[in-house]
């Protein structure tokens, strides 16, 4: 997302917090591979053809951003405006409109007959993908301050922020709701549903597929994750982003990773705005 998915990029964790956070990511990892929750679906019911794919591609990440510019500078808002106002929250909604549009404009019809034995709670999948995430966040703290670095913030990026010093206005609300529905959705309606499907139409291996979906999915966050948070915060939303890849091979399904993209973004507010 370009303002709304979050990553915590804490101070170095106790050696208690390792312990547990290690443990449960690698016993998550093992009941699922016991379980044979890693298994992709023999059919992915995600039903665009290449053409279809590029313009989702085009409208999420170039015309929605334009489109959303238009609306800030039409309302009169200024550059330097609060990512928290009513001008930035129609903005928002406007781009998430655009995408979604373009989405609903080209897809096709699932097929039927889709692996019933594929389907995979979500839950499941969010409670696995949670600790790797903050593993990777806690890794690259540790290698920040083993290069001489600035510590990083409690809160990674800048619109949880922003939500937290607003958290008493209504727009702060509304952004809020949009990161926590729209957001997922558009998101992974252009990721894992347009990029990393027109890739593996290009002949690359699903796997490299997902990989590479996840590192451009982390690195449009660039802006959005403060300076001093990027060596954590980036790798753990190309994570993130490998996850949600795979439980969309997973799966079969584009309402896996949008349901899991919703959770994590859900409990990132919870944790590190409303509270702070």
């Amino acid at each position: 997302m370009v303002q709304q998915d979050a990553t915590h990029a804490a101070g170095t964790p106790s050696p208690l917090q390792w312990v547990l956070v290690s443990a449960w990511a690698v016993g998550g990892l093992a009941l699922a591979m016991r379980r044979g929750w890693l298994h992709q679906a023999r059919v992915v019911r995600w039903r665009t053809n290449q053409l279809g794919d590029q313009v989702i591609m085009v409208c999420g990440l170039l015309v929605s951003g334009m489109v959303a510019s238009v609306v800030v500078t039409l309302l009169g808002a200024s550059a330097g405006e609060s990512l928290i106002s009513g001008a930035s929250l129609l903005a928002m909604l406007t781009a998430s409109a655009v995408t979604l549009g373009a989405w609903l404009m080209v897809r096709q019809p699932d097929p039927a007959g889709v692996d019933a034995r594929s389907s995979m709670p979500t839950s499941r999948a969010v409670m696995i993908v949670w600790p790797w995430v903050s593993l990777v966040a806690n890794i690259g703290n540790l290698v920040q301050s083993a290069l001489g670095g600035a510590t990083p913030p409690d809160v990674a990026h800048r619109t949880l922020d922003a939500l937290r010093e607003h958290v008493h206005e209504p727009a702060a609300w509304g952004v809020a709701l949009v990161v926590v529905t729209l957001t997922p959705l558009t998101e992974e309606v252009v990721w894992r549903g347009a990029v990393q499907q027109a890739l593996k139409r290009l002949g690359i291996p699903r796997l490299a597929a997902i990989g590479c979906t996840a590192v451009l999915f982390a690195m449009v966050h660039w802006n959005a994750v403060p300076d001093a948070s990027r060596l954590s915060a980036l790798p753990a939303l190309a994570m993130l982003g490998f996850a949600l890849g795979w439980l969309m091979e997973r799966t079969g399904r584009l309402i896996a990773p949008v349901a899991a993209h919703a959770a994590f973004n859900a409990a990132n507010l919870l944790l590190f705005s409303m509270l702070g």
